[in-house]
């Protein structure tokens, strides 16, 4: 008595018969797990260019109503700042900018009105910030592992990933008969196209671990073993959408074929398989293509910071070398430049003559 997922064609029926189905089998593709995304700017990659400019456009703008507000109040009252240029756009731009700072500006607006605008403003700035703060941990972080396609038809429309077949058993009984043009067909075509064909699933797994350019179709059982075998290592998609049925074969005839195909047609109608078919393999951690996974972050995640801050602080430097060079430069001129004769004006004491 042999247990097998076997098709049963005419000739075979002719030789063996099988018994109940004691178990579900279907196809799976299985392929190396994405490598994570790195790179030193990866705390920018939560937030578009639209949300930058957003945020961007939040300090211009919170200036500019500003500005309005306070010129229209001071036409209206009549009055007029004794410094003109506390009223136009620079300054009041260069105010919204100096209280992101540690420092903050360096005067208020008094009235209600302009008030409320930047109450506004400093609302948005903390959620953008809150926002920010849980994007980048979360993208960070957190790892979702997605494969590129899930069903056969997917993966014969793409071209970056090559099937593989295990001693043509799948792609070739499944697709070599298929229609002109079809999925399948484009399947077994590419399949064909190339020469990388595995011995045994243990030379497979090889291939998908040193190429990540290959995917490997199976049985679903095989397959999903080897992958918590290598769990985080592999990837499986089990929505391939061909089912077919393990049984045992044997020879026509036989006494107990009624009664053993019965039985095992309950055990698997139970749930009975599905328990041993778990006790045997005695794990349960099983790699999905949703699982979630979280890492800690490293230096390649977050130096682009650093970069930031380096070039922000040899900016600062160059600024103040060309400030102090200036002074000097123009101290030196002042000093170089001879001063203008004068003509000292004569003391009205010493000039008026003295009466005889």
């Amino acid at each position: 008595m042999i247990g097998a997922p076997m098709t049963q064609t005419v000739e075979r029926a002719m030789e063996i018969q099988f018994l109940g189905s004691f178990m579900d089998e279907g196809l799976g593709i299985l392929m190396a797990s994405p490598k994570r995304n790195t790179g030193l700017f990866l705390m920018f990659k939560p937030f578009t260019i639209n949300a930058w400019l957003m945020c961007l456009g939040s300090v211009f703008l919170s200036a500019f109503v500003h500005c309005m507000i306070q010129r229209c109040y001071l036409t209206y009252a009549g009055t007029y700042p004794v410094i003109p240029r506390e009223i136009c756009l620079r300054e009041h731009t260069w105010s919204y900018v100096r209280s992101l700072l540690a420092l903050g500006p360096e005067w208020y607006p008094t009235m209600s009105a302009s008030r409320v605008v930047i109450m506004l403003f400093w609302t948005f700035t903390l959620l953008m910030h809150a926002f920010w703060q849980a994007d980048i941990t979360a993208h960070l972080t957190r790892e979702v592992f997605r494969l590129p396609f899930n069903t056969l038809e997917e993966l014969a429309a793409q071209d970056k990933v090559r099937p593989l077949d295990l001693l043509l058993r799948v792609v070739t009984e499944a697709d070599q008969n298929a229609t002109e043009g079809s999925a399948y067909r484009n399947l077994y075509e590419k399949y064909r196209g190339h020469k990388m064909h595995p011995r045994n699933i243990t030379h497979a797994i090889e291939i998908l671990l040193n190429d990540a350019s290959y995917a490997l179709i199976s049985t679903y059982n095989l397959i999903h073993y080897a992958t918590q075998k290598h769990c985080g290592r592999l990837m499986l998609s089990d929505r391939a959408q061909v089912q077919n049925n393990i049984g045992f074969a044997v020879l026509p005839g036989a006494t107990f074929v009624y009664q053993l195909s019965s039985y095992m047609t309950l055990m698997k109608e139970t749930g009975i398989t599905r328990r041993l078919e778990a006790k045997w393999w005695f794990q349960n951690d099983i790699c999905s293509s949703d699982e979630t996974r979280y890492r800690a972050l490293n230096f390649r995640d977050v130096g682009g910071a650093v970069i930031i801050l380096v070039f922000c602080i040899l900016l600062g430097c160059l600024t103040l070398g060309l400030e102090k060079f200036w002074c000097l430069f123009t101290r030196f001129r002042c000093a170089t430049v001879a001063p203008e004769e004068t003509t000292d004006l004569p003391n009205p004491r010493t000039s008026v003559e003295k009466p005889k």
